[in-house]
């Protein structure tokens, strides 16, 4: 009898291995062929981009990989001697090849898609399955691109030949004979199998900060215009399940823009504060810092009972300070769209769209424009939270996170979970800023005052405890905030700097009023240079997508620019709406009125400055609220769909 020859006879670890690694070749040229043909759409690939595109495509296509052949490893794997079977073999091989020819239909449907969608085929994008001439749109689709359909037959016979055919599990192949051994190896390799495919899917990354990897994180790896060639499907398929863009058409396009216009100019200053000339700008966002714990901004906030901030609230008593200010999304992963592009979150946060992968003019590219040298800040890891990814879109040009700090001073100093403590990260911070071309935009974001509100040992007893953990852990982080600015004031950059302070969101309350809407979304806004001591108090609600049109207007800025939010100290402005969700209602809040909108119309509103616990339903000024508020959303939503927060001509 002439035997067939055969590359291999494995194991079934051996025969997985090859089999996942052949997949990685595959996409692979799926990707060379999707830059091949849209080249001109991606633009030109230079040599320096080269690593970063290879070490994202290996990221995201582990995940692609890892994500649908999850039940496939399982089985291959399973603690089960029959899994050598011809017939257990076979099964395998079906299901391995229905899988993995699914997810190359998606790779190279991208392919072609890509020109039409400007970004990958994502969840959204299903919907058209539905149409009711989805089938003959779809063979159209085929024929017209028929050699993708090629492409795909030739590499799904390619996969199956090599992974069933060349590589073949022996059937009396025996890791041992031992059955206690046996059960106990394979449970084993199957449990390293688990672990890497988590690692995987969460970014190659297990660090605590870290969430299942994104489409945003694109941007960790490559310049913004080249995040879609290393992106796979199916990962931006699974990924962005359940995170639709809601598309709202309340009125005409032309109408909800002009209510609340996307297009905005700098506008005059009317509060009594001088306009600045090219200052260095730093941005310091405050892990959990809400205006609950900050005794200068709480009016409930007993009299005797000593500070968790002094520091914070003696440099208040020098600033101009907005005390009716809010965040303009649901968590920390909110705070960098919000603050640095005047894009706001709500349901979902911005960065778990898949549209977020988007065009974007936001402060640091337009900063940059004049000038201006642009740097991002954070003390955790840089894949923690979506923060490189967005700055990266939003134009931040460098960026100094743990694994800098680590590489210079070791890593005695990581806290265990987050990063690296405040008060270590805010002096190396400040050196780093020392070497910075001026002007320049400093972007940094704390993390210590963070669940689980750990000290530094060396520190334990320097700080009281509180009436909440967090309030430890929130003086701790004043004490280096105040050790960062006493050290900076001596730097020759200090006086020429405009310092914007804020925290990212709520964080909990020891008093009933902090524990309710709108108050638990109440966080610090505050304007201080110590070349001019501002100081003053402005009581209009605000939030954080109001803090770059107002910078730009500090500025003097003279080009129109793309915003949700308004300019802060123009008192003759309009202001956009401070849109929360929350208990399943859109919270539209107001100088002293909170309207509850549930996506039809405005169903109840309550003056909160009087009756936080909101008793009595008032009338206030319900059908301008509404008409602003269904705008609003629909600018938000539609900007969002078409993957553009500019003011170039939407498709």
């Amino acid at each position: 009898m002439i035997m067939r020859k055969k590359i291999l006879h494995t194991n079934s670890l051996y025969a997985l291995i090859l089999r996942l690694l052949l997949l990685f070749v595959i996409y692979a040229i799926v990707r060379v062929v999707f830059y091949a043909y849209n080249s001109e759409e991606i633009g030109t690939l230079y040599l320096s981009d080269i690593w970063g595109v290879i070490k994202g495509s290996y990221i995201f296509d582990s995940a692609s990989i890892f994500y649908i052949n999850i039940p496939f490893i399982a089985l291959s794997l399973l603690p089960y001697r029959r899994r050598v079977s011809i017939a257990y073999q076979k099964f395998l091989a079906r299901l391995f090849i229905i899988i993995n020819v699914l997810g190359l239909f998606l790779n190279i449907s991208d392919i072609f898609y890509f020109e039409f969608r400007q970004g990958r085929l994502t969840s959204n994008d299903l919907a058209y399955f539905g149409e009711d001439n989805a089938l003959s749109l779809g063979f159209g689709f085929m024929l017209d691109y028929w050699w993708g359909v090629l492409f795909l037959i030739i590499l799904s016979i390619l996969l199956y030949k090599i992974c069933f055919k060349k590589i073949v599990v022996e059937r009396n192949y025996r890791i041992t004979h031992n059955n206690t051994l046996y059960y106990i190896s394979q449970t084993v390799f199957l449990l390293l199998f688990v672990f890497y495919g988590v690692f995987a899917i969460r970014g190659h990354s297990i660090s605590a900060a870290r969430f299942p990897l994104l489409m945003s994180d694109a941007g960790q790896y490559v310049r913004p215009k080249l995040s879609s060639l290393i992106q796979s499907n199916p990962f931006s398929i699974i990924r962005t399940l359940g995170n639709k863009v809601e598309v709202v058409n309340y009125m005409p396009e032309e109408e909800a823009n002009s209510i609340v216009p996307e297009k905005k100019n700098a506008t005059n200053i009317t509060v009594d504060i001088d306009s600045l000339s090219k200052p260095n700008i730093v941005v310091l966002i405050l892990e959990s810092f809400a205006n609950a714990h900050i005794k200068s901004l709480s009016d409930v906030f007993p009299a005797d009972r000593e500070s968790y901030t002094p520091f914070l609230d003696s440099l208040i008593g020098e600033s101009y300070v907005f005390d009716n200010a809010y965040k303009s999304g649901l968590r920390s992963i909110d705070a960098l769209p919000s603050i640095l592009g005047s894009i706001p979150s709500f349901k979902n946060n911005l960065l778990r769209y898949g549209e977020s992968q988007a065009k974007y003019e936001a402060l640091p590219t337009i900063l940059s424009r004049m000038g201006y040298s642009t740097v991002f800040y954070h003390g955790g890891t840089r894949s923690a939270m979506g923060f490189v990814s967005f700055a990266t879109m939003a134009g931040v040009k460098k960026f100094v996170s743990m694994e800098d700090y680590e590489e210079k001073y070791g890593t005695d100093d990581f806290d265990g979970k987050w990063g690296i403590f405040d008060h270590k990260f805010l002096p190396y911070m400040e050196s780093e800023m020392n070497h910075l071309k001026e002007p320049f935009l400093a972007t940094a974001f704390t993390l210590s005052s963070h669940q689980p509100y750990k000290i530094p040992k060396e520190l334990a007893g320097k700080f009281k405890e509180g009436t909440l953990e967090i309030h430890r852990s929130i003086s701790y982080s004043d004490w280096a905030l105040k050790n960062f600015f006493e050290s900076a004031s001596k730097e020759k950059w200090f006086d020429n700097t405009l310092f914007i302070i804020t925290g990212d969101h709520g964080s909990g309350a020891d008093n009933p009023k902090y524990l309710e809407m709108p108050y638990c979304n109440q966080v610090p806004i505050i304007f201080y240079m110590p070349s001019k001591k501002i100081e003053g108090r402005n009581h209009k609600a605000v939030q954080h997508i109001d803090i770059m049109p107002t910078v730009l207007s500090l500025l003097k800025y003279d080009k129109p620019f793309f915003a949700f939010g308004e300019n802060m100290l123009d008192s003759t402005s309009h202001i956009s709406p401070i849109v929360h969700y929350n208990n399943n209602v859109y919270n539209v809040i107001t100088d002293s009125i909170i309207y509850l909108f549930n996506e039809k119309n405005i169903v109840s509103a309550y003056n909160y400055k009087n009756d936080f616990i909101d008793k009595k339903d008032v009338v206030g000024d319900r059908e301008n609220q509404e008409k602003i508020v269904k705008s609003y959303l629909q600018q938000y939503f539609s900007s969002l769909e078409k993957r553009n927060f500019t003011l170039q001509k939407k498709k």
